[in-house]
């Protein structure tokens, strides 16, 4: 072992950085199922290394974590990532080493532990920077050269003379794998798995949708059978009146036309065939029609029972179709669901991380990390709730001593508690920190010109200032995170997710973030309800009961109507005022109706004109171009066709100033304050580049990685770009349909966009000054031509 650690201390950093450029070129396919096989393996070694946090004579958790370490190893070994698998053989040593003392696991080999997981956890999903990774890694091999020296001294004091110390380790430590892989391979026989893609998820989900809307339709259709069938009934009822009517006449003219036989015949009467007239049936034209309408009126007796029975069984086949629908979705739906505890391990490393950089103590505390959520949700809230978590450490709470003097414990406490009541998805960030200081929130928006120093803002609105676009408080800027820089961008994401963000916060006590995200579901149960005319939906899950508004409850304080529910007092939310429906006019009356919305601490009455009834409803995506309209998730179609929108129950209870967007409006201007460019390319390396030389000529920049993320993007910036750089062939959406949808914008009608392809052919060049574009360029291209072009463009649009 003495000759290995040799070898590896020999390790420079010339050597880690040839090793970590070597994971970019590993096959896409091959990295893509190594880093899943991986997160597996680290999420079992953050799970260890807590328990040994909480015990750290616990054997089995450093077992677990011996175990997963070994098979990490092998898996990147396999693929060709020679960094982790030179550190977690390092990793393995020490292991080992701590598993043959028996001895608790140090204060010191934890975080040595910690941070090799950390830095396993960085080489597997590849985002990283290079320099400070090397820089990272080789000091990492240093601590375990150092540490390893001793432990390896240690164990050969204790060895036997006449068995190689090495031998008898490496002999144990073949059986205990021997015996680990072999629990592995029993337990993964007792289940299969299929890795599926996403999108053929998506795409049944999509269809089990149709089928949701094409029942629906089918039960419409059944109604209107119904109907028809209401209006046989009266037909046939009509029909079996004039048929009695008809019999009953005609057997008085009968009666009639015998006794006058009789009188006026011989003395035995008038006989036919041998039959009295009261005998015999006479076929005339009378009593032809007699004949036909019992007859048709038994027929269409007969027909309606058997339509009726029809009907049942197509009413039972709908609620068995309906039943199986719901099982197949709900299905579906877990099959997308991952538990939060997914990326808990991220944020307690980013904690860690954090702490040891600004030199704080801070403990994280999780609430609700089983929760499950849809994985396109959780992989989208991952970076919001990083960038609080790296706010509240580096600038929300206070250090050691800072808290010492105010009688705080030295270690500081953020807790992060989730909850999914209904369809939303409710996170509070809460922190035990100094709080926001208002009034400095309230001279700096002063100073930038956001506010009037006349103005009077509520507690609410001031906290709501520090999610404008480049506020902050911070005296100096610094690489970690500051409360206010960049909250816009937490804010934006929190948006882009159709959710809302709230800050609630005490000076001297602590800051709490409030996320409230739509679940989102393929389907769901609603609530159809009117208000000026218009018709909505709203999920029934976060609906606590509906009641007729009682107008003596309604009361006025602060500002806000409220009414009396129990024993409570909640808000009332007209939704025709809320969406500026009609004339302006209160909708309150005697006639409405109440909708008690809840999404947990927060609610609000909801006043309708109608509820019209319950139903399923398939929740279609609005697409880009009303992506950004508040108050909506989604909309549904109902059997008739109609399109129903579905109301945001989160933006119904905590309102669109929650995001800062009413307390401070937000104006998007149409015309560059700077030379802004937008590039557009699939290919990360050839977007860094275009971005590195474009901002070293003092250009600003922003990126996407097809048509599709550019419109998406396009949509949210502050300042529209003064030229768009556009590569052709693209996933999703390629340039020429980019420029097509960029010319129907109004505000770019005219501005600059810059075709940057490898195809120099006249046809692609044709095809793309047919779409739009202002120039074309050639791939590989002269950057100081290039710049050239771009100012001309600008120079010319203006």
């Amino acid at each position: 072992m003495d000759k290995q650690h040799d070898i590896e201390n020999q390790v420079g950093l010339d050597e880690v950085i040839r090793q970590l450029e070597s994971i970019g070129s590993i096959d896409p396919e091959l990295r893509e199922i190594y880093q899943e096989e991986a997160e597996e393996h680290l999420q079992t070694m953050y799970s260890g290394l807590g328990q040994l946090k909480q015990d750290a004579g616990d054997a089995d958790a450093l077992g677990e974590i011996r175990r997963a370490s070994h098979t990490l190893k092998g898996a990147a070994g396999a693929v060709g990532v020679q960094a982790v698998t030179r550190l977690s053989h390092r990793m393995e040593d020490l292991l080992d080493s701590l598993a043959e003392r028996s001895d608790p696991v140090s204060g010191l080999h934890l975080d040595l532990l910690f941070a090799t997981t950390d830095q396993l956890q960085e080489l597997t999903t590849g985002d990283f920077e290079l320099q400070a990774v090397a820089t990272s890694m080789v000091d990492l091999y240093q601590r375990y050269t150092a540490e390893m020296g001793s432990g390896t001294a240690r164990t050969q004091a204790n060895g036997t003379q006449g068995e190689p110390q090495e031998e008898r380790v490496e002999i144990v430590r073949a059986e205990e794998r021997r015996q680990l892989d072999n629990r592995r391979k029993s337990q993964e026989a007792s289940q299969q798995y299929l890795r599926v893609p996403l999108d053929r998820l998506n795409d049944l989900v999509g269809v089990l949708g149709e089928m949701n809307v094409n029942r629906s339709e089918f039960n419409h259709r059944l109604s209107e059978f119904e109907s028809r069938l209401d209006d046989m009934q009266n037909a046939m009822t009509r029909l079996c009146d004039i048929s009695n009517g008809l019999q009953n006449e005609y057997l008085e003219n009968v009666s009639f036309s015998s006794a006058s036989s009789s009188f006026h015949g011989d003395r035995f009467g008038q006989r036919t065939n041998g039959f009295d007239t009261l005998q015999f049936e006479h076929y005339t034209g009378e009593s032809l029609a007699k004949k036909y309408l019992e007859e048709a009126e038994s027929d269409a007796k007969v027909v309606a029972q058997e339509l009726r029975v029809f009907k049942s069984s197509f009413e039972q086949l709908l609620r068995r179709q309906k039943q199986l629908e719901r099982e197949a979705q709900n299905g579906l739906m877990r099959v997308r669901l991952v538990p939060l505890s997914g990326i808990v391990s991220k944020l307690e490393r980013t904690v860690r991380t954090v702490a040891n950089k600004v030199g704080k103590q801070v403990e994280l505390q999780i609430v609700g990390e089983r929760i499950e959520l849809d994985k396109t949700v959780l992989d989208d809230i991952v970076d919001p709730l990083l960038h609080l978590l790296r706010n509240a450490i580096d600038h929300g709470v206070e250090d050691a001593a800072s808290r010492a003097d105010v009688g705080k414990s030295d270690v500081a406490t953020i807790r992060l508690h989730a909850s999914n009541p209904g369809t939303q998805l409710t996170i509070r960030i809460s922190d035990d920190g100094a709080g926001i200081n208002q009034n400095r929130v309230l001279a700096k928006a002063i100073e930038q010109g956001l506010v009037r120093e006349d103005q009077m803002l509520s507690e609410n609105e001031v906290n709501a200032l520090i999610f404008r676009t480049g506020f902050s408080t911070a005296e100096t800027l610094s690489d970690v995170s500051g409360r206010g820089v960049g909250m816009d961008v937490v804010a934006d994401a929190i948006r882009r997710l159709k959710g809302t963000i709230g800050v609630d916060s005490q000076e001297g006590q602590g800051t709490t973030f409030t996320i409230v995200i739509p679940t989102n579901l393929g389907m769901t149960r609603a609530a159809m309800i009117q208000s000026a005319g218009r018709i909505f939906s709203i999920p029934t899950q976060a609906i606590e009961k509906i009641e007729r508004l009682d107008i003596s409850n309604v009361i006025q304080a602060d500002g806000h109507m409220l009414v009396e529910t129990g024993s409570r007092s909640v808000k009332l939310v007209e939704l025709s005022k809320f969406f500026q429906l009609g004339e302006g006019a209160s909708s309150i009356n005697a006639n409405s109706s109440i909708i008690l919305l809840s999404d947990g601490p927060h609610e609000v009455a909801l006043v309708v004109d109608t509820v019209l009834g319950h139903q399923d409803v398939v929740v279609k995506n609005l697409g880009n171009h009303l992506k950004n309209v508040p108050g909506f998730i989604g909309a549904t179609i109902t059997g008739d066709g109609s399109i129903v929108p579905i109301l945001d129950v989160g933006a119904l209870i905590l309102g669109r100033a929650s995001i800062g967007l009413d307390s401070v409006p937000k104006t998007k201007s149409c015309e560059p304050k700077e030379k802004l460019a937008m590039i557009v390319e699939d290919s990360i390396s050839v977007r860094r580049v275009t971005e590195k030389f474009l901002q070293s000529a003092g250009w600003k920049t922003v990126s996407a990685k097809d048509g599709v993320d550019a419109l998406e993007k396009l949509a949210e910036l502050d300042s529209a770009p003064s030229v768009f750089l556009s590569d052709m062939e693209m996933p999703r959406m390629d340039g020429l349909e980019l420029i097509r949808q960029i010319r129907e914008l109004d505000a770019h009608w005219q501005t600059p966009i810059v075709m940057i392809t490898s195809r120099g052919s006249e046809r692609h060049r044709q095809k793309a000054f047919e779409a739009g574009a202002t120039d074309y360029v050639v791939k590989p291209y002269n950057e100081e031509a290039l710049l050239s072009l771009l100012d001309n463009c600008v120079a010319v649009d203006r």
